[in-house]
């Protein structure tokens, strides 16, 4: 219950921390100044280290299901044939790196993310008064 009610604050601070990134990237862009981009690093690298530490963990644990699905299952004895089963159940449910109820943190939501605060900071860039 506690995860979910986090997770909906993560409605709110997900997007706008990709428009607080498209503001330090437009005010770097505009100004050209290296303080600006002092700012700008440690938020985009926090969110993708973020976002690849999600990806990691689906690869290793979709790894993981390869490895049980090839075991040799018909060579092992009835009572392991039995854990087997139990093992293959738990196995179909995919496990990901969440910001319960809405985000699962990988590498498609690092695109989504990159390319929202890009956009944003194209339309600054560009927008004429």
């Amino acid at each position: 219950m506690l995860n979910n009610s986090l997770g909906y604050c993560g409605i709110i601070v997900y997007p706008f921390s990709a428009v607080l990134v498209a503001i330090m990237e437009y005010t770097w862009i505009r100004t050209g100044q290296i303080f600006h981009l002092i700012f700008l690093i440690p938020v985009i690298g926090s969110n993708i280290f973020l976002c690849l530490s999600g990806q990691s963990f689906e690869n290793t644990y979709e790894s993981l299901v390869k490895t049980v699905l090839d075991l040799p299952w018909y060579e092992m004895s009835p009572e392991m044939k039995r854990n087997y089963r139990i093992l293959l159940a738990q196995i179909q449910v995919p496990l990901r790196y969440k910001g319960e109820p809405l985000f699962d943190f990988n590498a498609q939501f690092l695109t989504y993310y990159l390319k929202g605060s890009y956009t944003l900071s194209n339309f600054f860039v560009n927008f004429k008064n």
